[in-house]
């Protein structure tokens, strides 16, 4: 995934297992369940298991499961899939998000309110939810059972939010080392089944259907230096 991302303005946020997990001291409770709720069913259909690894999902809508690939190699599945791009309904808008910060705290503020989208008539249901994720650039952990020793965007905690706009005070986890720590405002999309439009559907929406906008902000600098 380096490889193909590399020159590419991506963000990547990398979830660790953290149930039942005696090795991997990254990932949280809170990781590991958005995970499950949100990629769970898929990957269980797709490959028998909620939680299975290596999986690689793009743009929140492809999952890649394994290391097996489907076309001449995974650099190949991955550019192809990198180039479909994101199949959002957005035309226009933006997200705000933003952060202040008071002795060990830090506040945050989110809207949607402006995001634009490109159905103008008999639309079908559309449901955002948003959520305030907490990434790591790079931790150091040489006891690695993979020996990668620096991970990178390591994904500590992921809390979901109630509402489309609103504001948030919560305590930033400690990062593993260093000052990297950046949160990240992720939205889920996705049209909500409507019988009385369709009433015979496909089986339930996977991952077509569930997709992802991003903003981010550095916050482990600011707590420190205030």
């Amino acid at each position: 995934m380096e490889e193909v991302l590399s020159g590419i303005d991506a963000v990547q946020i990398h979830y660790h297992r953290h149930f039942f997990e005696i090795e991997d001291p990254f990932g949280s409770n809170s990781t590991e369940e958005r995970w499950e709720a949100v990629y769970g069913e898929s990957s269980t259909a797709v490959g028998g298991g909620p939680r299975l690894a290596p999986t690689s999902i793009i743009d929140g809508e492809r999952m890649h499961i394994g290391s097996s690939p489907k076309g001449e190699s995974l650099i190949d599945d991955y550019t192809w899939s990198m180039a479909v791009g994101s199949t959002a309904w957005f035309v226009g808008g933006a997200i705000e998000f933003g952060v202040s910060f008071e002795a060990e705290a830090a506040t945050f503020s989110w809207s949607l309110d402006d995001l634009v989208f490109s159905c103008a008539d008999d639309c079908p249901e559309q449901q955002t939810t948003a959520w305030l994720m907490f990434v790591e650039d790079s931790a150091h952990f040489s006891e690695g059972s993979n020996n990668l020793e620096d991970y990178l965007h390591v994904l500590h905690e992921a809390i979901a939010l109630d509402s489309d706009s609103g504001s948030l005070s919560v305590d930033v986890p400690t990062a593993w080392d260093g000052d990297d720590m950046k949160a990240i405002l992720l939205v889920d999309w996705k049209i909500v089944h409507d019988e009385a439009r369709n009433p015979n559907p496909l089986p339930a929406a996977g991952l077509s259907t569930l997709l992802s906008l991003l903003a981010a902000v550095p916050v482990a600098r600011h707590l420190r230096e205030d």
